[in-house]
């Protein structure tokens, strides 16, 4: 069975986020408050893969030669890493670094655990023009305006239209039951205090706004708004 990925409200503190509170595991004390540790509950899951994707990754990672790299994430059975150490995944290539880059995409879906559709769906985030003509490409994954928590991909692209490398996990076909979280925000950031030990009064700012249904709080280093999670099959 296929993993969905469930809908959680992400806690923005500082420039971070919070995926969850740590609610297993061995804690440890610091002075006199307990820190409990780093709690993921995607640990141990894996995807399963198809005969057809299997196939075209077995031509894959052959086509790469003896320097090639294909590293799988086991949760979402799609690359974490693909590069050759030695020279680039393609020849060079004229027309804009987003056709080149997806044209790849598509020219080897089933290999990397996608479809067309999921390669169409990509949003083009941010792209960043490096020293010596490399261009870096980063593309997000959402389902209905929420993005996903740590899945996406990033294409590395030389000055020659070369596609160098690519790293992520994105997610085959992804999508949830319902986009309406199971925990408010008020509680998610009791949640938070309770986890770390620290109790404060919870004021909202601003209500559910958009999509994402950020909310903001009357300590300005505090916010909410909701991300997708996969979680075990």
């Amino acid at each position: 069975m296929g993993m969905r990925p469930a809908v959680f409200v992400s806690l923005v503190l500082a420039g971070g986020a919070l995926v969850a509170p740590a609610t297993a595991g061995a804690a440890r004390s610091v002075g006199s408050r307990e820190v409990r540790p780093f709690f993921d509950s995607r640990e141990g899951a894996a995807a399963a893969a198809t005969p057809r994707s299997s196939r075209g990754r077995a031509a894959l990672r052959s086509s790469l030669g003896r320097s090639g790299v294909l590293k799988i994430d086991p949760l979402t059975n799609t690359p974490r890493s693909l590069m050759k150490l030695k020279g680039a995944l393609t020849a060079p290539a004229a027309g804009s670094r987003d056709a080149i880059a997806r044209s790849y995409l598509r020219g080897n879906a089933s290999a990397l655990g996608l479809s067309a559709a999921d390669v169409d769906a990509l949003t083009l985030a941010e792209r960043e023009n490096a020293p010596g003509g490399l261009t870096l490409l980063r593309y997000r994954q959402a389902y209905q305006g929420i993005p996903a928590f740590d899945n996406g991909v990033s294409v590395a692209i030389d000055r020659g239209g070369r596609v160098l490398s690519l790293n992520g996990s994105p997610r085959h076909a992804l999508s949830v039951a319902s986009v309406t979280p199971r925990i408010s925000a008020n509680d998610a950031l009791r949640a938070l205090q309770r986890s770390v030990g620290l109790t404060r009064g919870v004021r909202v700012k601003s209500g559910s706004r958009g999509a994402r249904r950020t909310t903001a709080f009357a300590s300005a280093e505090h916010r909410r708004r909701l991300r997708l999670l996969p979680r075990r099959p």
